[in-house]
């Protein structure tokens, strides 16, 4: 009998102890489920948050892609390296080729870095006042853009840009175009009181409209076409040392203007210039006025 009740006990507490032993084991598990939960909410958190923004870049990517001009890009911010294309907070590269023929950009106060871009604007309207913008090496296309860089500091040396036919505003900006080339043939540029370096540069502004009213321009060593442009630089500071320059058939007023030119190649047959207390140095130039008509 007492052997029977050990065998018992012995049953009962092999069992019970295999009950503890499981209990422990569900609370284990339970445990390590709960911690594995926690990862998962925080991994699901960060992976919403990825998905989150990819979504938001895979949008702007879709719905900034199109060129037609509804389109509208504001970049109002005070730090901004800007592909124009797909309107990613990144800087241009040469590789990139960003498209926004026929778009509307306002881009003023902004900080954009596009060197070595290469960039079409064609027909768009671009507003970059104040904008600090660095597009050096790139190759820009604006023919028939609309573009207001008033206050702008701009850094384009050895840039290619076409500007034929455009309207462009760049007050009181900053400009430095060293060694670029330059069409801006039929334009219509007003860049008062602005200070312009363009040393080196090529420039073609055929039958431009052009306002340089009180500007500081500085032109050693240029090549620019100006036939048949109308040009009004009153009071402007002009360095043209050694440039070759053709202005046949231009209307040029420089009243009160201070230009220097000497060793300056120039051509300006049947033009009329007007430089009524103009302060004019051309020591070693050669001039061609052929039937201009001077005042």
């Amino acid at each position: 009998m007492f052997q029977g009740q050990n065998q018992q006990k012995l049953t009962y507490n092999s069992t019970y102890s295999s009950s503890r032993r499981s209990n422990r084991n569900n609370r284990t598990r339970s445990n390590s489920s709960r911690n594995s939960k926690i990862v998962f909410v925080s991994t699901a958190v960060e992976t919403e948050s990825r998905k989150g923004s990819n979504s938001r870049h895979n949008s702007n990517r879709e719905q900034q892609s199109s060129r037609s001009s509804s389109s509208r890009i504001n970049i109002r911010s005070s730090r901004l390296c800007s592909n124009i294309k797909n309107k990613e907070s990144r800087a241009l590269t040469k590789s990139d080729a960003a498209v926004a023929d026929g778009a509307e950009i306002s881009a003023d106060g902004a900080e954009i870095s596009a060197d070595g871009a290469e960039i079409s604007a064609d027909g768009a309207e671009i507003s970059a006042d104040g904008a600090e913008i660095s597009a050096d090496g790139a190759e820009i296309s604006a023919d028939g853009a609309e573009i207001s860089a008033d206050g702008a500091e701009i850094s384009a040396d050895g840039a290619e840009i076409s500007a034929d036919g455009a309207e462009i505003s760049a007050d009181g900006a900053e400009i430095s175009a060293d060694g670029a080339e330059i069409s801006a043939d039929g334009a219509e540029i007003s860049a008062d009181g602005a200070e312009i370096s363009a040393d080196g540069a090529e420039i073609s502004a055929d039958g431009a409209e052009i306002s340089a009213d009180g500007a500081e321009i500085s032109a050693d060593g240029a090549e620019i076409s100006a036939d048949g442009a109308e040009i009004s630089a009153d009071g402007a500071e002009i360095s043209a040392d050694g440039a070759e320059i053709s202005a046949d058939g231009a209307e040029i007023s420089a009243d009160g203007a201070e230009i220097s030119a000497d060793g300056a190649e120039i051509s300006a047959d049947g033009a009329e210039i007007s430089a009524d207390g103009a302060e004019i140095s051309a020591d070693g130039a050669e001039i061609s006025a052929d039937i201009a008509i001077i005042s």
